[in-house]
Parts: C-alpha cells; structure tokens; sequence
C-alpha cells in the first residue's frame, strides 16, 4: 500500500527530529537544568527558541512551500514560533488569536514577522482553533499543522541526558505536551523520577498528560502532578538562570521558585526580548 504525501511527511519530519542535537543538561550546584531553550537559538533579541522552533524547523523543512497555521489565545508563545519561523522559511504564517482592544506584545510581535493575524470574536480558545482548523482544511495544498504527537516524541528523545543524580523533573507547562514527552521518555529509559509539571495555565490536567503520553507508549508511566502557579498567564514574572539567561516571563520564569535541591528543571523554550513588554525587558536589564 502506497503511504499518503501526508504520511510520508510525518515520517520525514520524524527521521529530522530523532537526528536533532541533545539538549544540554547543566548543573547549577542547587539543581540542574534541562536547556531547552537553546535549541535553535539564533539572536534573542529578534528570534525564538525552544523545543517548538526546533519541531517546526523539521516540518518546514519536508513541506517547504506550505503555509503555517495556527490557532491560539491572545498571549500565546505559539504565534511567535509559528510567525518567526514562517518568516525564517519564506512561507506564510496565519495565526488566529482572541481579538483584543489592545493587542498582546506576542500578537504584534506576529505582526511586525509578517504573520497575517485574524482576530475571532467571541474569543474562546474552542472557537479560535476551529476557525483555524477550519480554515487549515479549506487550503486546497494544505499547510503545516502542529502535530501533538510529535511534540511529544521529540521532547521524549531528549530524555537520554539526564543525570543519574536527578531526584525530580519539573516541567514549565502550557499544554502540557512537554510534561507528556518527558514521561514518555523516562518511561523508555526504565527510569521512574516523579514529575511536577508546573502549570502557568488551566490547559494542563494529570489526565490531559497523561492521556497524551498513553498515545504514545503503553504501559507503566512515571508519576505526575500538577502544580498551578498562582498568577494569572498573561501577567510576567522576569527572572534568570544563575548564569544569567533569561527565563521566559510567561513560562519558565514562574516556574522556577518551584525548583527544590536536586531536581531538573525543564525549560522548554524562550520567547525573544521584542517580544516581552517594555516593563519586563527593563527589570531584567536592572538584574544583571
């Protein structure tokens, strides 16, 4: 049976990401922290980086002509990543997003990339991602659609580093993809470290996670649970790593107070300083 050109692409995309440089783990003396954030990195200033730069890279690359799309709340990171790198790859990125009287610094960071920006009214994240989902299956060529499972794989694939010492990982979550990934990776590695998965939103459930890891491996998992930062996800926390990297203000940053001795803190990615509010970008200049 002849594999459709849909299939064949996910198959591509998957031999790029299994051949995708480790991440590195350092150790910071207190805990030791998986980077993430510099998958991809390029110019922090203009570009993002992370575990999403680096699965988009690898299907823009097996549909190189193809349209980005893209369905998200108003301050989602998922708009930058789909901007810049529909920008990088010289292709069109379509972002849908809750319309706001004032738009986000994320929504105009993908504006300024180039990234067309349809504001959807009412802005509920159901509505806002059928009308992408809607508008993705009306392309008559198609366009390159985020692929949950994938994610999931990638990020497990990037599990074979960790320390031995390692006493629990604890994930900055979103979606909570990431947090799946990571089970699914220690799963495979025999290793059963407990994971917190650190929530700056109300999209992640332990059984949303776990259920997105299940789709991937069948059998024992490492154990999950859920902490939920007490801010709300559109309002920024500015912190850094004791190196003095930037943490994302809307991700990892609210997560580190969470870190305990002994444990790896998973970053997942950065957003870059154009896109971060005026406010932050100056409180982390003044912590240098």
């Amino acid at each position: 049976m002849t594999s459709s050109p849909e299939h064949k692409n996910v198959e591509a995309t998957a031999t790029i990401l299994e051949k995708a440089t480790s991440t590195p783990v350092m150790d910071f003396g207190h805990y030791y922290a998986k980077r993430e954030d510099l998958a991809c990195a390029t110019n922090l200033e203009i570009y993002p980086s992370g575990s999403k730069v680096r699965q988009y890279t690898a299907m823009a690359v097996v549909t190189p002509s193809l349209p980005m799309v893209v369905g998200c709340s108003a301050d989602s990171a998922m708009q930058i990543y789909v901007a810049a790198a529909a920008e990088a790859h010289g292709v069109e990125g379509i972002v849908y997003t809750a319309e706001r009287a004032v738009p986000t610094d994320a929504t105009r960071y993908a504006v300024a990339r180039g990234a067309k920006v349809i504001h959807v009214r009412p802005g509920y994240l159901s509505v806002i991602r059928a009308r992408a989902r809607e508008y993705a299956m009306s392309l008559p060529s198609g366009c390159v659609r985020w692929d949950p499972r994938r994610a999931v794989e990638d990020t497990a694939l990037q599990c074979g580093n960790i320390p031995d010492s390692v006493r629990r990982i604890v994930v900055a979550t979103g979606s909570g993809l990431t947090a799946a990934g990571v089970l699914v990776g220690l799963a495979r590695a025999g290793r059963w470290n407990p994971v917190v998965a650190v929530a700056v939103s109300d999209m992640a459930t332990v059984e949303r996670i776990m259920a997105a890891a299940q789709k991937v491996v069948d059998g024992r998992l490492p154990h999950v649970r859920i902490i939920r930062v007490p801010q709300p996800y559109g309002r920024w926390v500015a912190a850094k790593l004791p190196d003095g990297t930037v943490l994302d203000p809307y991700y990892a940053a609210k997560v580190l107070p969470y870190v305990e001795k002994g444990d790896l803190f998973w970053i997942p990615g950065l957003r870059p300083l154009a896109a971060m509010p005026a406010e932050c970008r100056r409180e982390l200049d003044r912590s240098k």
